[in-house]
């Protein structure tokens, strides 16, 4: 199995990095995932690394946060997280501080990677979907994973590099 990394990046709202992190932590498979924060320095960060430290000992998580020098904005330190994911996957899962995961999430991604692997045209897979198309384009769903929906929770990138590294935010 390939490397698995999740990146999130994460400000100045412990309640709700606390929130998010916790349905991680719940999430079906979160042991074969390794955990990247890009932290931005606010008065909430130590905070957030106590929150950090909490749920990895309770939930044996493999989980790394950087805590930023200076603020690096939200395209900043989303960049930032990607560029971490990528030195450790092809594959990187990145949501955000705000973001509250189903338990079937991680599932989800690690069922489709070899399905989107073998494309080449491939570059993103969002699982958020407000259905605004849907009559225009059907959803497709992969014959190996019928149960999947359309709503389950926020971005998987792959090949991001490869486009020039321009970040992009579904």
């Amino acid at each position: 199995m390939k490397n698995l990394v999740l990146t999130m990046k994460a400000c100045n709202r412990a309640d709700y990095f606390q929130k998010s992190l916790a349905s991680i932590a719940a999430c079906t498979g979160v042991e074969n995932w390794k955990i990247i924060v890009g932290l931005e320095p606010t008065a909430a960060a130590d905070e957030h690394i106590e929150i950090a430290t909490d749920l990895k000992k309770s939930h044996n998580l493999d989980i790394t946060i950087y805590l930023h020098d200076k603020r690096q904005g939200c395209a900043g330190n989303a960049r930032f997280c990607l560029e971490k994911g990528f030195e450790e996957s092809d594959f990187v899962l990145h949501t955000e501080d705000d973001i509250v995961l189903s338990k079937g999430t991680l599932q989800y991604f690690e069922k489709l990677m070899p399905i989107y692997d073998e494309d080449s045209n491939m570059f993103a897979v969002c699982s958020f979907n407000r259905n605004v198309w849907a009559e225009q384009y059907p959803l497709q769903k992969p014959a190996s994973f019928p149960q999947i929906g359309s709503d389950n929770s926020k971005l998987y990138l792959r090949r991001w590099f490869e486009m020039g590294g321009t970040f992009m935010l579904c």
